[in-house]
């Protein structure tokens, strides 16, 4: 199965992307949702206006905190696809909505020599 969206000014939203999401999902063809993700990623990676970010954010949101979208066995284009959700997300205006924080430095356990005389 392929998406086809044409070029004409418009953006589907959270409701119409959930009736997308849900007639693909429980498709008995088990390569539908993978479509559909794949399909997702490539209007973040363009930035179209096809997809909402915003709305698109909510609906990953709700999938998620509902167990909707099963992250175990979600295939990786799905995990790309919100990664370059979260990219498309930050890489956009003055005021990015992500930093990239950097990890806090690893702290070196301190090993204490006790020997027979401390005894």
């Amino acid at each position: 199965m392929t998406l086809i969206v044409s070029a004409a000014p418009f953006s589907i939203s959270k409701v119409q992307l959930k009736v997308i999401y849900d007639l693909l999902s429980s498709s008995p063809i088990a390569s539908d949702q993978k479509y559909f993700l794949e399909w997702c990623r490539k209007a973040c990676q363009k930035g179209s206006d096809t997809l909402d970010m915003v709305e698109t954010g909510v609906f990953l949101s709700e999938l998620i905190a509902d167990k909707t979208l099963d992250l175990a066995n979600l295939p990786l284009v799905g995990f790309q696809f919100i990664q370059d959700y979260f990219v498309s997300l930050n890489a956009g205006g003055e005021n990015p909505k992500l930093k990239k924080i950097p990890p806090p430095p690893k702290k070196v356990k301190q090993v204490q020599n006790i020997g027979w005389n401390n005894f």
